[in-house]
């Protein structure tokens, strides 16, 4: 009998705060596999161009780890 493991569910969450006049603070929390511990990491950054990467990096991340190769759409 061959047992089989549910697929991993990844998961990235992008929470925005608006700081005042031109200020933001978004909070990208990241889970590779959220039935694993520990369950997220959370990182802080101040601008759209440094989440969009933190989501890239992640994306990769989760295609290496799954076998899916780098162009997966």
């Amino acid at each position: 009998m061959v047992h089989s493991r549910p697929p991993r569910t990844a998961v990235c969450v992008l929470r925005v705060e608006n700081r005042g006049p031109g200020e933001i603070l978004i909070t990208v929390t990241t889970s590779l596999d959220i039935a694993a511990s520990p369950r997220g990491q959370a990182q802080r950054v101040a601008t759209y161009e440094e989440a969009l990467s933190m989501v890239a990096s992640f994306l990769r991340e989760y295609a290496v780890r799954e076998n899916l190769g780098p162009n997966v759409s």
